[in-house]
């Protein structure tokens, strides 16, 4: 039996190692499951392409991603016919390819299409998407979510008085303690220029959402330093806060009103949080 010196390398296992052994030693346990299925089409005659993770072991244990092509031997040369093999043990043919790099460049592309470049939270229209899913799942299971309108208060006066540099970095600290003060099931995404929105499924109770309303303040509250200078700058916000059904049944409405409740808040004293009313 033999193995090219490619499947070494790309495995990280000697030949002796993998001879003879069966596929799932190779396989991530999380394709495990794809096998059997795979070997019963080869071996009905139906060639067939799979994407299988397959383990390296170079450097630790990891993990690649293949196109594996598998097809009975005897339906590729003729002259196995002559062979005699075992019926529990039919020959196979595979060809692996690599495509980590491939699916990895598609899923940055992917990432980049639903996400802010500035802060990697997801964009408008991702959280569009995830907020008309949570209309329709709330809907269905009659249960509460909240929708935040967050906007950072005087944002233009610091980025004109210390430059884009610094106003960049501001927002990906603020955006990274907004995000620290949220459940993992909830969605923080930047709406645009100094607008974040944030969607809060399962809230039972609207005391809730106001405790997480403290909490995001509460995170801007201790000034934001940066490296390489002496700066602490302070940066206030107003939140306005829509809970589905009460102020609305529709994607489009809740996100209106928790606008209008966050500019409530701009025009009363900002720095602080209100529901719509």
């Amino acid at each position: 039996k033999y193995l090219n010196h490619k499947v070494e390398s790309l495995t990280g296992l000697p030949a002796e190692e993998l001879i003879g052994q069966p596929l799932s030693r190779l396989v991530h346990e999380d394709h495990i499951a794809k096998l059997p299925l795979f070997f019963e089409r080869a071996e009905a005659g139906e060639p067939i392409t799979q994407e299988i993770k397959l383990k390296t072991h170079s450097g630790g244990v990891g993990h690649k991603d293949f196109d594996i092509i598998l097809t009975s031997t005897l339906e590729v040369n003729t002259a196995l016919t002559q062979a005699t093999f075992s019926p529990e043990d039919p020959p196979f043919l595979g060809i692996a390819r690599d495509i980590t790099e491939r699916k990895q460049a598609l899923e940055l592309m992917e990432f980049r299409a639903s996400h802010d470049s500035l802060t990697d939270l997801p964009n408008r229209n991702l959280f569009m998407d995830r907020l008309r899913l949570a209309v329709s799942q709330a809907r269905r299971n009659r249960q509460k979510f909240a929708v935040f309108f967050i906007d950072l208060d005087n944002f233009k006066a610091i980025n004109d008085a210390y430059g884009h540099g610094i106003g960049d970095q501001l927002l990906q600290k603020v955006a990274s303690g907004l995000k620290h003060c949220l459940r993992e099931g909830d969605t923080l995404a930047r709406y645009g220029g100094d607008e974040f929105m944030a969607l809060l499924p399962s809230l039972d109770e609207k005391k809730d959402a106001a405790t997480v309303a403290r909490k995001l303040l509460t995170s801007l509250e201790a000034p934001f330093r940066f490296e390489g200078c002496d700066l602490g700058i302070s940066i206030g916000t107003s939140i306005g806060i829509a809970l589905y059904p009460e102020n609305g049944d529709e994607a489009e409405t809740l996100i209106e009103r928790a606008d209008m409740a966050m500019y409530a808040v701009k025009r009363e004293k900002k720095n602080d949080f209100r529901f719509y009313s």
